[in-house]
């Protein structure tokens, strides 16, 4: 590959010059031979055949950016550079804290543009991340009935990976000298138990496979842990086998006489309240720690983070001029007294952790937050409500009168700058006020008070929600079975379903994919509502669904298995599409003669276990929006609604939230009930959550 102007050297093929006769005083001509990855640490099977497309900067010895191609295979033939040194580097994929299946390859060389000479380079892109691979045994299903791993490479709560006895796949992680894994299990009786171990000394292009696996016997290395490592010093691959020694005693827990653990605790400011919290550990407290991110208990002398069983004189003696003390370390019951630090707290919300871990190496957490209220204060912030972008704000003021500048604001936990709400955006109702914050970021922790023109009230914190997407929303991946066209296909797996499968019993598939002029973009949906005739002799409508199709001859409505995990809360569904509708002339009993309707609706349910794979009789709905039109669109017109939420509280005052996704959309509005009109037709594409 040769890199060069094009208006100094000439490329074409006929051109018999030597590329550095034409070039001016004091230019060189750079020459990329080849750009080649190096993937000794992953599946060359994956990788191998994908498109070699790196970007590509070339930059000065003082590191300033003199070129770059977005993709290598758009560089020109030539490139002239002046005489000097520089850096080459070519990159392939995203540099991203972590991901699945998404390595990042980096290459870079150095080299000398010397005058009227051709220099060259090959540069070999090799991977720059830590590969992690995570296998549980099979018994580990003999004894858990739930089982998660959670891996990350501690740069941010963003890095962390899930994997599940359902997720196969490799992640990426970027280097940063460590990983750390904590593996979460419920047995069959119900308890839960949590084990976490960090590994230090960890390098790029290293590959850590983690395998977790159940037996009654073995040397305990590390509490109910035993750990083998194996290192393939060829390949880079590093092998940890994870053996966990079954402990009868129950996990450590914490409680207290004083406080509700469950919940914010009021104080006020400068008086001394009495908060104690008491450990029960039956198999023993092994390592006891304090943490939180708190500038204001730092200044109080309280570290973030302390190891309570190794800390030394000078920590113990900080941590007790703070107010707290501890005791029962080594034994199966402890505590840990909060006394004397509640006076000399500063008014707002803080949040301490303690972390146990007991002698089988299972790990437990507890929150204590405090609220401390000033006696002075005329206002309190009641409640957030927090969605993914936004979240609703209730408070009241409590004073005799109503006070002077009445407002709401909020920041990030990591800033210390407050936004206040602009005072149109605030709705009074007697001595409540109330607001929805909006433009928040996903997946975030926030700060959140009322107050007067003259006094901060009582602050909570709250953490927004992630947005959650479901599978093949733009609905490209279609793969077929015979006669029955399926709304999945390649790498994507099965989340939605048509009733495909039972039509084609007797004809063709009448939901089926549509490319180009006939999708809004890539691939689409045609739904045909049709007369199946004999053996069935009924009406099919058109139809996708989150779920599966399953045909039951004898309860054709049971055919339908509507629902699939989900646990977002979008603000709301947009989609293009185009429909011709009939008269409704097929099981049309009151509605025969009737224009035939689309109908595209999403229902947000509560299974009340979020295992369940099959819909509950009674699902609570929790968030519901839907669209119908018979209108004729000849056109793509871009539709959607929104969604709204019930919030209705569990018996705890927690909000219920989804389990479970009903998504649908059909060409006929009561196709359900095989009523619609023959020809009805819809095409839909692009579907698009809102948050």
């Amino acid at each position: 590959m040769l890199l060069a102007a094009a208006s100094s050297v000439c490329v074409t093929p006929s051109c018999t010059q030597h590329p550095t006769a034409a070039l001016d005083k004091d230019k060189g001509v750079l020459l990329i031979e080849s750009i080649r990855k190096d993937v000794s640490v992953i599946e060359r099977t994956t990788y191998a055949d994908a498109a070699d497309s790196y970007r590509v900067t070339i930059t000065d010895s003082k590191g300033v950016d003199v070129m770059s191609f977005d993709d290598s295979n758009d560089m020109p033939e030539a490139v002239e550079l002046d005489y000097g040194t520089y850096t080459l580097t070519a990159t392939s994929g995203q540099d991203m804290e972590s991901g699945w299946e998404s390595p990042y390859l980096v290459g870079t060389r150095k080299f000398k543009i010397k005058t009227g000479e051709l220099t060259s380079v090959s540069p070999v892109c090799s991977l720059a991340n830590v590969k992690v691979s995570v296998v549980f045994d099979e018994n580990l299903a003999d004894n858990f009935s739930h089982i998660e791993a959670s891996v990350t490479n501690n740069a941010s709560d963003n890095a962390a990976l899930t994997f599940t006895t359902d997720e196969n796949r490799q992640a990426y992680f970027k280097a940063t000298g460590s990983l750390s894994w904590v593996l979460d299990l419920t047995n069959t009786q119900g308890a839960t138990y949590r084990i976490r171990k960090t590994i230090t000394g960890v390098k790029p292009r290293e590959h850590y496979t983690f395998r977790f696996k159940v037996s009654d016997t073995g040397e305990i290395t590390d509490g109910g842990i035993h750990t083998s490592v194996n290192v393939d010093a060829t390949t880079g691959d590093i092998d940890h086998e994870i053996v966990l020694v079954p402990c009868d005693a129950p996990m450590g827990s914490f409680a207290s006489d004083d406080i509700n653990m469950d919940s914010p605790t009021d104080i006020w400011s400068e008086v001394v309240t009495p908060v104690r919290v008491n450990i029960e550990s039956p198999a023993g407290i092994d390592l006891l720690y304090i943490t939180h991110c708190d500038p204001t208990l730092s200044q109080q002398g309280i570290a973030e983070f302390t190891n309570l069983t190794t800390a030394d004189d000078d920590k113990i003696a900080a941590l007790n001029a703070a107010g707290i003390t501890w005791g029962g370390i080594g034994t199966t019951s402890g505590f840990v007294d909060f006394t004397g630090m509640t006076s000399k707290m500063k008014t707002g919300e803080h949040i301490i952790t303690l972390m146990l871990l007991d002698n089988h190496s299972r790990f437990v957490e507890q929150e204590v937050i405090f609220n401390v209220r000033s006696s002075k204060a005329d206002t309190e912030t009641k409640s957030v409500e927090a969605f993914a972008t936004y979240a609703h704000i209730e408070a009241a003021w409590v004073s005799e009168e109503q006070p002077e500048g009445l407002t709401i604001e909020y920041r990030k936990e990591s800033d210390s700058q407050w936004t206040q709400c602009p005072d149109d955006e605030i709705a009074m109702n007697g001595t409540d006020f109330k607001t929805t914050l909006h433009g928040l970021d996903p997946d975030t922790r926030y700060k959140v008070r009322a107050r007067s023109a003259l006094i901060e009230g009582n602050e909570l914190t709250f953490t927004t929600e992630s947005k959650h997407y479901i599978p093949n929303l733009n609905m490209d991946a279609w793969s077929q079975s015979g006669k029955t066209w399926n709304p999945w296909g390649g790498d994507v797996s099965q989340f939605w379903d048509t009733g495909n499968s039972g039509v084609t019993i007797v004809t063709n598939s009448n939901t089926v994919p549509v490319d180009e002029s006939e999708a809004y973009r890539g691939r689409g949906v045609k739904m045909t509502s049709m007369w199946v005739g004999f053996p069935a002799n009924t009406f099919a409508a058109g139809n996708l669904f989150t779920g599966y199709f399953k045909t039951n001859m004898s309860n054709p409505k049971a055919s339908v298995h509507f629902g699939r995990p989900f646990t977002g809360r979008p603000s709301g569904l947009r989609f293009h599409y185009k429909y011709t509708s009939t008269k409704i002339n097929r099981g049309g009993g009151s509605h025969q003669g009737e224009d035939d309707q689309m109908h595209v609706y999403i229902s947000l349910e509560n299974w009340g276990d979020p295992n369940l794979t099959e819909r509950p009789s009674n699902p609570t709905v929790v968030g519901y929006g839907e669209f119908k039109s018979a209108d004729n669109k000849d056109e793509y017109t871009e539709a959607g609604f929104d969604i709204e939420y019930t919030l209705a509280k569990d018996g705890n005052d927690n909000t219920i939230k989804p389990t479970h996704i009903v998504m649908v959309a059909t060409s006929s509005v009561y196709g359900s009930d095989f009523i619609g009109g023959e020809g009805s037709t819809l095409y839909i594409d692009e579907f698009e959550m809102l948050y």
